[in-house]
């Protein structure tokens, strides 16, 4: 079989001809990036709050691939979505001039690596349309959401963000949503709760918040009187 010949033309050493010519592409990238960033204007949303239980929270669109992907992978099964599976394909990409050292670059003639990396940038693709198609919609503020609170509701809500609630009180948290607790349950009965959860419901886990003074709570009550 004869050999077919290549011509692969005008050759440079990767150390330090090619790698000195990248670093010079990312430092001018680099420059550009914070130029950009400097002088335009990029809007933020507002500080963040834990007791804002209308927002729906969502990684930028380079990471919305990633988001979607936990959503099939649940529970114990997420380090396999978000450390596994990403771990495997960089692994692949980092050692790929190792694996495979043969010289041809037309991807025609390269099936496999090139159907592999297709198949990688559908998937990606797939994924992130499919996350933000399914982003739900930010439901419409309320007035009692957007009214400036009173003096004891606002003392009641940071007795809410200092107690630690919004940590479990939240979508998709450990414990029920507080939006229109106070139209469900008098404030006694709320307050019992607050102070003794067990005594009111035996398998709760909730901590006991018996510490909490009389203003606190009835300062408290009148903040999720706002959670409508």
């Amino acid at each position: 079989m004869k050999k077919e010949n290549y011509n692969w033309g005008k050759t440079e050493p990767f150390f330090p001809n090619f790698l000195f010519k990248e670093a010079i592409a990312a430092l001018l990238f680099f420059i550009v990036f914070m130029l950009i960033v400097v002088f335009s204007h990029v809007p933020l949303e507002a500080v963040a709050d834990p007791t804002d239980t209308t927002y729906i929270p969502r990684p930028e669109w380079y990471f919305m691939f990633l988001f979607q992907l936990l959503k099939y992978f649940p529970g114990q099964l997420e380090p396999l979505a978000v450390v596994v599976l990403p771990g495997i394909g960089m692994l692949l990409l980092l050692f790929l001039p190792f694996y495979d050292t043969r010289k041809e670059r037309k991807p025609s003639r390269r099936p496999l690596a090139s159907a592999a990396a297709a198949f990688g940038l559908a998937g990606i693709i797939y994924l992130t349309t499919m996350g933000i198609a399914t982003t739900p919609p930010p439901p419409v503020s309320s007035a009692a959401a957007t009214k400036k609170l009173t003096t004891v509701e606002a003392a009641g809500k940071k007795v809410f963000q200092d107690s630690g609630c919004a940590a479990c009180h939240q979508p998709g948290g450990a414990a029920p949503e507080l939006t229109g607790i106070a139209e469900r349950r008098d404030a006694n009965s709320i307050a019992e709760y607050i102070k003794n959860p067990k005594s009111v419901n035996p398998s709760s886990t909730m901590p006991p918040f018996a510490s909490l003074s009389d203003d606190q709570m009835q300062a408290l009550m009148s903040y999720l009187a706002t959670l409508k």
